[in-house]
């Protein structure tokens, strides 16, 4: 199975689990975006994650390109968001840098992916 239908699956499970997915995605960008890696205040790498503005945060992400290391390639796809970066830097072999979250973080589980990737997909929807 690969990433875009493993994350299908699991937003699947997320939904069937009860999963509440506004608390979930509040914690992973509080997590990611107040620690130095993705702390706009920092000088965070790469993406930055201004949670002053949280609410219009996936919107600004859509067609916002990454850092050259990266491709130049938008962090949220609004024509294929299964391509976004957000979501394949969660990959095993991310298609550049490390996997999401780096260091010694353990990778997101079943629940925290699929709510990503609803939150990706709505975001992609929302500008389309």
């Amino acid at each position: 199975m690969d990433a875009a239908s493993s994350d299908a699956a699991a937003s699947t499970d997320a939904a069937a689990s009860g999963a509440d997915c506004a608390v979930v995605m509040q914690n992973i960008l509080l997590t990611c975006g107040s620690i130095v890696c993705h702390d706009p205040f920092s000088g965070g790498i790469g993406l930055e994650l201004d949670l002053s503005s949280s609410a219009d945060l996936p919107a600004s992400l859509v067609g916002q390109l990454s850092t050259a290391d990266c491709g130049s390639v938008p962090y949220i796809d609004a024509d294929q968001p299964e391509q976004s970066l957000v979501l394949r830097k969660l990959e095993a072999n991310p298609p550049c840098g490390d996997r999401m979250p780096a260091g010694d973080r353990p990778p997101l589980d079943a629940v925290e992916r699929a709510c990503l990737h609803d939150w990706v997909f709505a975001a992609a929807a929302d500008a389309n």
